[in-house]
């Protein structure tokens, strides 16, 4: 079970980092789930979560493969195993921070203002409880279902 915490670690800081420190808890959720949504990166993949992945999940690599094969010697690096997911929830959120704010991702981010107007457009589409009568959403500017974004 410990092998699985030098990547769910790593996962959580990034998720963290991202609502808290750089969104700022401000989400388009319906775009979430749109396949052509404004969180769609490219190619599918937020490269700024492939750079922290990639620096904070290699150094507990070691200490897995002695984990599987105790006969293997890696020294001293089946410390930083024990305590994988802290290290790694640590390690990414630093990276995953830093590369956002050296390049920071303007194409996915939501100002105060545009979340009001994504929240009287959701107010607006939502139909009865069993959602048949809600009527097809459409799709708006910057790919997100429903949502017409103003830029500000």
């Amino acid at each position: 079970m410990n092998a699985y915490s030098i990547f769910l670690g790593p996962f959580a800081g990034i998720m963290a980092v991202d609502f808290y420190l750089v969104r700022k808890g401000l989400i388009d959720v319906h775009a979430l789930y749109s396949p052509h949504g404004r969180y769609r990166y490219t190619g599918g993949v937020n490269w700024r979560a492939a750079v922290a992945l990639l620096v904070s999940v290699p150094p507990n690599m070691p200490g897995l493969v002695h984990a599987i094969n105790p006969k293997v010697p890696i020294g001293g690096a089946q410390h930083i195993f024990d305590f994988g997911w802290i290290f790694g929830f640590v390690v990414a959120s630093g990276v995953y921070y830093v590369c956002s704010a050296l390049v920071p991702p303007h194409d996915t981010m939501i100002s105060p203002a545009q979340m009001v107007d994504i929240k009287a457009v959701i107010d607006g589409v939502e139909g009865g409880s069993d959602g048949r009568d809600t009527p097809e959403l459409k799709m708006g500017e910057k790919g997100s279902a429903g949502v017409a974004v103003k830029e500000v």
